[in-house]
């Protein structure tokens, strides 16, 4: 039987949740990755993008699975139980303390991209002036952020929000798409070159665009917590839903990106280069901003709920703790970001950091622990029941398992035992094309990337 609680969700209503779990506000900036891999171009752009959606999705699954055959909710329960024989109880404090730096620390840098979004409207339609302003622009913005940070009974509607604002991206993609080909149409026509914008053309290079292609594709911080509303009936296929926002969002970045790219000179978003006066471009930019308003409205919600489950508050005092909560993070977020420079800079990167680790690392070094060094889970027995053995001690949670049996010293029922090996063979059989994705790819892409966002926090590149 499925689950009857009113917020199990089907299948396919996990997908709008998980495109709005990426950070959308790098969509714009894939138009100019491609320039930052040259010579090769597109020759290298393609296949990494594709590679990194598919090692993506792959690492939803290996996340997902760990986090229900550990029989845990979320990414800081993951850390608590892996690594809680080396840190004791500190291992839940640390796993919040990575979950707190990915959601806050990114959203600055996320909050920072609204103000090159909605800066071309600014100066052709309002005066110059506070109007103008960086600052202003920022705070109007993220006003609109409150009513779902604040929980509120009025607000219960924004629920939905993930439905309506899942539909905005491929808007945004096909009306940037299609006024970059009709602009470099009437410059042809005129016979007009196009002169090369300033803004983003700072000298990119092969890593930062590999970083900001795995950024993209790291969702990863909310896939158990969005996994956890779906129907229980369903979760034999909770692949699908990874898969299938994978491909989507693989199917609106690649002619984004690659348009502008072969049709207009480099700038630092894919609507840079497009005027500032056009009516249909101007609300592709408006639309953007609402899709980065929701997207870092996800993550910050995921901050919020990491700090209140810390905080263990009483059901009766959630909402109101919740208030100041989601307040108190937003007003720190927003004023970084408005004020931006390099305080802003080292924040966002260190989000940054905290991400890829969340995303990446982390999960690879968790999988190798719990399925290649440590002795795997009962099946048969119950964790909270010890086998039917006078031979065989309790094991102790203290490294966060509960072992009541290994496959090292079987229980006394031969049958049982019997079983128990087989049923651990055939798990390790469904198990093999993970253990070959995380040392392949999964591992090397976290080491990557990690390594290079430490380099740019640290000022060496």
């Amino acid at each position: 039987m499925g689950s009857t609680s009113p917020l199990a969700q089907t299948l396919i209503q996990l997908i709008p949740p998980l495109v709005l779990a990426h950070p959308l506000a790098l969509f714009p900036a894939l138009a100019a990755i491609p320039h930052d891999f040259l010579p090769a171009g597109v020759a290298l752009f393609v296949p990494l993008l594709c590679v990194l959606a598919l090692l993506s999705a792959c690492a939803h699954i290996v996340i997902v699975y760990l986090g229900w055959y550990l029989k845990v909710r979320t990414f800081e329960d993951v850390f608590a139980a892996c690594a809680g024989e080396r840190l004791g109880p500190y291992g839940l404090q640390v796993g919040r303390a990575f979950v707190m730096v990915a959601t806050m620390g990114a959203s600055v840098g996320w909050l920072g991209t609204l103000f090159g979004l909605l800066e071309p409207l600014a100066r052709t339609y309002l005066p110059a002036g506070v109007l103008q302003a960086r600052v202003f622009w920022v705070l109007a913005a993220s006003v609109t952020m409150i009513p779902a940070l604040v929980p509120s009974r009025t607000f219960r509607s924004l629920r939905r929000a993930p439905y309506v604002l899942a539909t905005l991206l491929p808007i945004v993609a096909f009306i940037a798409i299609g006024r970059t080909v009709e602009i470099r149409k009437l410059m042809d026509e005129a016979a007009h070159k196009p002169e090369l914008s300033a803004r983003g053309l700072n000298a990119g290079s092969a890593g930062s665009g590999l970083t900001s292609l795995a950024m993209f594709f790291t969702p990863h911080l909310q896939s158990l917590s969005v996994h956890t509303t779906l129907q229980r009936n369903s979760r034999q296929q909770f692949f699908i839903p990874c898969f299938a926002t994978t491909l989507a969002l693989v199917l609106i970045s690649l002619p984004f990106a690659l348009v502008p790219y072969y049709l207009l000179p480099p700038a630092s978003t894919g609507l840079a280069q497009l005027p500032p006066d056009d009516g249909w471009t101007n609300a592709a930019r408006v639309l953007m901003a609402a899709l980065v308003l929701g997207s870092t409205t996800s993550w910050l919600l995921r901050g919020r709920d990491c700090i209140l489950t810390a905080l263990d508050v009483d059901r009766g005092e959630s909402i109101k703790a919740g208030r100041w909560v989601g307040l108190g993070m937003w007003v720190a977020v927003v004023a970084i970001a408005a004020l931006g420079g390099i305080v802003a800079d080292k924040v966002e990167l260190l989000g940054v950091i905290a991400t890829l680790a969340v995303g990446w690392l982390l999960p690879s070094l968790f999988f190798i622990i719990t399925f290649h060094v440590r002795s795997p889970l009962s099946i048969i027995f119950p964790r909270d029941v010890p086998p039917p053995s006078l031979e065989e001690p309790r094991a102790s949670p203290s490294n966060g398992h509960i072992r009541t049996v290994s496959l090292d010293n079987p229980a006394t029922d031969v049958l049982l035992a019997r079983k128990e090996r087989q049923l651990q063979k055939r798990r390790l059989g469904r198990r093999l094309w993970q253990d070959m994705v995380v040392y392949v790819g999964i591992l090397p892409v976290g080491c990557v990337t990690l390594v290079w966002s430490v380099g740019s926090f640290l000022s060496l590149w």
